[in-house]
């Protein structure tokens, strides 16, 4: 699930940090050399995606969505 995409490769480390210090498991995965998503792995059923999405949406207040 990508919870931020930024432009800068620096933000993107910086908040994958943050949430590291947190407990969650993200990783920066590198779209191109100008776009970069900071990614959750969650392990789900196709069905899942959607109730998933909703809920990482309320807990980290922006859209999440599946990649």
């Amino acid at each position: 699930m990508v919870v931020a995409t930024t432009d800068s490769k620096a933000d993107a480390y910086k908040k994958k940090n943050e949430l590291n210090g947190k407990g969650y498991n993200v990783d920066v995965r590198e779209i191109d050399t100008n776009l970069f998503d900071v990614v959750l792995k969650v392990k789900t059923s196709h069905g899942d995606i959607v109730r998933i999405e909703d809920s990482l949406t309320k807990l980290f207040g922006r859209e999440v969505f599946g990649y």
